[in-house]
Formats: C-alpha cells, structure tokens, sequence
C-alpha cells in the first residue's frame, strides 16, 4: 500500500516535468488528498489545476484505495514503511550543501532557516535510503578573508596596548580570537613583515571562526559531515582544472595583481534566454567566486554524487541562475542538480552577521518549536516584526505537544478517530513522495501541522461526525516517521567530517 501511493505521487511529479511545469510551481501548487467517494477512498491530485485540460486527460489521475476500513489501511501503511525503504534508493548517494558563510564571523541569526531547511532536505533523503553527506564549502581564499585575518592581526598587536586596544572599534568575536593568538604566540608575530605574520594568522583565524561556526549549528541540532576549503581546491589544482574543461583549453597562470592581456577569463551562457559573459578570472588575475563553486561542483561530481541539492539565501538566487547555466550542461546524465532559495530571517543590523541574536534565540526557544517554526514558514523572507521569538509562542508550542504525545500513545489498542483526521494520515506517503521530490520539508511540516490541528479539532468524541476505529500504535508510527524526515524529537547527530 505504502509503496503503490508512492509509486503514484512520483509518477504525477514525473509527468509534470515531462509536461515542461517548473521545479518551483511542482513544489508550491501540486497536492495531493485521500477522500471517500461513494464508500470508497481514493487517492487524488489537482493535477487539471496546473495542466490545461488536453494535458490533464488521461489514466492514473487517482488511484483507488478499495473499500477497507480506514483503520485497516493505516495499519497497512504503518507496517510497509520499513520495507518500502528497503527497496527504496539502494547505493544511490546525494550532497546536500547548505549553511555555507563566509568564515569571516560567527552564523549569522538571518540564516538559520536555510540550516534547517538544508538538514531536513537531507534527513528525508536519509529516510528515503540516500546515503546522504551534509557539506558546508567554506570561502576560504577571497579577499574578505584576507581582511578578517588583517583585523584580527590589528587586534592582536593592539592587545599589548591597553588604550590602543580600547580604542578599537572591532566585534567581541575578534577581540576574542585576537586574545587566543596572544596566549598562543605571544609577542612572536609583532616584528615580523605582512608577508610572514599573515599565514600564520589567517589559519588561526579561520580554525577559529569554523570551530564557532561549527558550535553555532550544533546548537541549532545541525552536524556537518564535512567541511570543503575553497583554498583546498586551488592548492591541489581543481579550480584550473575546472575552467580548463569548461573553456576546452589549457589556462595560463596570470600574475595576481598584473593587469595583463591574458588574465580575465569569461564563458558565455544563456540566462533567461539572453546570452551573458560570465567573468572567471579578472583582469588583476584573481579568480572570482563563481570560477571557485563550479570547481565544487565538479568536485562534489567526482565524488560520485548523484544528487546535488545547494540551499542558500533567497539573495543568491540570480547568482545560483548563472552557476547553473554554465555547469549543467557539462554534468553527467545520472546527476541531478537542484538548488533551494530561502528567505532570511530580517533582523536589525548588529545582529545581521551573527554578533548577538543566535545564542539568546538558541537559549530561549524550546529547539523542536524553533525547526518546526521555520519550517512551517516556506520561503519568503521573514519581516522584523514576525519575531523568531514570537514565531515559537503559545500556538506553536501547543503543536509541538500535540506531535510528541502523537508519536508516543498513552495506551495500545484501537481508539475512536475522526475519518478527516485518519484520511489525512492515509496521504502520507503522498506528501512524503512530494516533499523528497521536489526538496522541500516545508511540505511535510505543513502535513504535520494539519494532522495536530484536526487532531486537536476532534479530541472530544461526542462530536464526531464519522468516528472510526483505528490502531494508535499505527497511527503513531506514521506520525513519528513524518516527524523523522524533518528531524523533529529525536534529530541524529553525526560525527563532523574531516576538512577537504
């Protein structure tokens, strides 16, 4: 049963790709319902909304679920699901990358919806049977790094100063790791020439802030199984490679800094049916950030990934355009790219690049209230005044104990459900099929939220327009697998990964 709903919702999605329908209109419009049709249950979608009529017409619009009793069917689903995952995606292996800020300060409190969205995109793959890899690629070899290092160094050698270091206006976070290079090195960095300190202290610097980094998503339950350095992949040689399969030609190395014939590199690619010059390589011979994320991807590639799903803020989203014009083409058959942009948490600007904010919204929300929050709100931006802490009030705390007295049932037995809420439970594996499809948790949040708003609607028996019969330890059981794919309850941390 579980298997065969599945197989529908997937086969409703692959028609509309087939039809031409957009990722993101499959993702937002599509959905799919169980209802009772002349004492039977049935199995449907608004596929005709989407189509135009010509399109929509045809077999396996719906599927039939007989005439069993609601309870019997939920008790069908509730036993299939582990076998269905046996058989789901063996071998087949996905990189979810996500989070990826600059390591020039802490994580910034504007994007922790993207750190859950990307951890639940990669936990109901997981649930799926994708052996998935959580990645963060860290900008390591830009110039902003530069001027971390540079502001740490200042801070440093100000720090055996006590009214230089007083008078300089720098965050807390640079004091800090400034304080850490003194107890480490002392005073051995401050004769030396840029050209000998700076080394030295960009690798402090940045072990540092990815160690903050690193904490500041643990506390949000999010575990990282590797960490990819930009720097990493110019050392060993991949970003040439890279542009070098792109261009069909050997690259020259052009001086940094040299504004010679042969430094800028461009590659033309169609965007929105208009032919652009995307610049790899400047004229003062620095490779830009773009040249650095299609070395990634081509490494992510080599790697052996068949699904790369990136996630980032909802201000990338006309870069990630231009990325994807110029690598797709050159992937192989069996990979699929696909790409998420989620709106920012607005917030005032001290706390923008995560200078205060994270760490007192980490300390005052309940954390499965905090993910379900986010989840719940899709992918528009969130205004000032709809508060992270408002977000996780009353209401949404009442959610949450709804699903973690669902997922554990005070007693065995059947019990008395209303039909509404037992039909929305027999979906399931619609909304599940949908959400690991089209990448969007949001979906089985939303499923969620529904299950405990008619389940909170129906408690008082006596009004029951259709009360069945249904076993609650099933019905548990697909609760608490919705609750898996997201990561709500009973989240798995992984061990992070070693740096590439």
């Amino acid at each position: 049963m579980f298997y065969h709903l599945d197989r529908y919702a997937a086969s409703i999605i692959a028609r509309l790709r087939g039809c031409g329908v957009a990722e993101d209109r499959i993702r937002e419009d599509l959905r799919f319902d169980v209802v009772e049709r002349q004492g039977e249950l049935v199995a449907t979608c608004n596929l005709s909304d989407i189509l135009d009529d010509a399109a929509a017409d045809g077999e396996g619009l719906e599927v039939s679920l007989g005439r069993q009793a609601p309870g019997e069917i939920c008790r069908n689903l509730a036993s299939a699901r582990k076998s269905h995952v046996a058989e789901g995606r063996p071998g087949r292996t996905a990189c979810v990358e996500f989070a990826s800020v600059y390591p020039t300060a802490p994580y910034p409190l504007a994007d922790i919806r993207v750190a859950f969205v990307g951890d639940a995109i990669a936990n109901q793959l997981q649930q799926d049977g994708w052996k998935v890899t959580r990645e963060f690629f860290s900008n390591d070899a830009g110039q902003q790094v530069l001027t971390f290092s540079r502001a740490i160094y200042a801070c440093y050698a100000a720090g055996f100063d006590q009214a230089t270091a007083a008078a300089l206006k720098v965050p807390d976070y640079i004091r800090g790791i400034a304080r850490q290079l003194q107890a480490e090195r002392g005073r051995d960095l401050l004769d030396l020439s840029e050209d000998e300190w700076l080394p030295p202290v960009r690798t402090f610097a940045l072990d540092r802030i990815l160690g903050r980094i690193r904490g500041d998503l643990a506390s949000l339950g999010v575990m990282m199984d590797s960490f990819v350095s930009e720097q990493g992949l110019r050392n060993d040689g991949r970003l040439e490679a890279a542009v070098a399969q792109m261009l069909g030609h050997a690259v020259e190395d052009a001086p940094v800094g040299a504004d010679a014939p042969n430094a800028k590199l461009s590659i033309a690619a169609g965007i929105a049916e208009t032919e652009h010059q995307l610049v790899l390589r400047s004229e003062t011979g620095e490779w830009t950030y773009l040249a650095a994320d299609i070395a990634y991807h081509f490494y992510k590639v080599s790697r052996g990934f068949q699904r790369v799903v990136n996630v980032m803020r909802r201000d990338h989203e006309a870069y990630f355009q231009k990325l994807e014009a110029v690598i797709d083409p050159l992937l192989p058959p069996d990979v699929e790219l696909f790409h998420r942009t989620i709106g920012a948490v607005q917030v005032v600007p001290d706390c923008r690049r995560g200078t205060a904010g994270l760490a007192e919204v980490t300390s005052h929300c309940d954390p499965v209230a905090l993910r379900l929050s986010m989840l719940l709100c899709g992918d528009e931006d969130l205004s000032p005044e709809a508060s992270v802490e408002g977000l996780c009030g009353p209401d949404m705390a009442g959610l949450v104990a709804t699903l973690g007295a669902s997922i554990e049932p005070p007693g065995e037995g059947e019990g008395v459900f209303d039909l509404p809420v037992l039909t929305h439970l027999m979906a399931w594996p619609l909304w599940r099929r949908h959400a690991v499809e089209t990448n969007d948790p949001h979906r089985i949040a939303l499923f969620l939220q529904s299950f405990a708003n008619l389940h909170i609607a129906t408690q008082d028996e006596a009004v029951l327009s259709e009360p069945c019969l249904a076993d609650r330890g099933a019905l548990a059981k697909i609760v608490r697998d919705a609750c898996n794919h997201i990561g709500l309850f009973d989240p798995v941390f992984r061990a992070v990964g070693q740096t590439h």
